[in-house]
């Protein structure tokens, strides 16, 4: 693999731009070993879920702390296409296994605590020239980290 760090903060910068977007997944599975991959989900819909998630830690360049987490999630919501009928969301949300995974205690008041994070991520989010197709990311495996986010016009910012 081309990507070798200890610093887990640097796989969120441009250094990864060079990477294929399916090398960075793999190196994002290898620096955070103690993550659930994708593949391991018993249920199809989790896996697809899972996986779209990670990819978009990797593209919109989101530590996972909780506030990484935060900031990943409103990336989703302002900056990706979701299927018209949200038909593979409420699929999800039905799966007992994503529930589990979901359910932390507190989050709404997390949530509201960081709300300048929200901000700060949509005014990001219109600067981008077209939205991130969540859960049909494909196409863009074999590209680099970096053209995709130059084609989308996703700028990695630190908070």
């Amino acid at each position: 693999m081309p990507y070798e760090s200890t610093a887990r903060t640097d796989f969120y910068s441009d250094q990864i731009a060079d990477l294929s977007l399916e090398d960075a997944l793999n190196v994002y599975y290898a620096v955070h070993p103690q993550f659930t991959h994708w593949s391991d989900c018993k249920t199809e819909i989790l896996r697809k879920m899972l996986r779209s998630h990670d990819i978009s830690h990797v593209i919109y360049g989101c530590p996972t702390t909780m506030l990484g987490e935060l900031r990943v999630q409103c990336w989703n919501i302002f900056g990706s296409k979701v299927p018209k009928t949200m038909k593979e969301f409420i699929e999800a949300l039905r799966d007992k296994e994503t529930r589990e995974l979901l359910g932390q205690p507190g989050i709404l008041k997390f949530l509201l605590k960081n709300s300048k994070t929200v901000f700060l991520v949509w005014q990001q989010s219109r600067k981008m020239t077209k939205k991130w197709h969540f859960f049909k990311e494909g196409e863009y495996m074999a590209r680099t980290v970096g053209e995709i986010r130059r084609e989308f016009g996703i700028e990695i910012f630190k908070l």
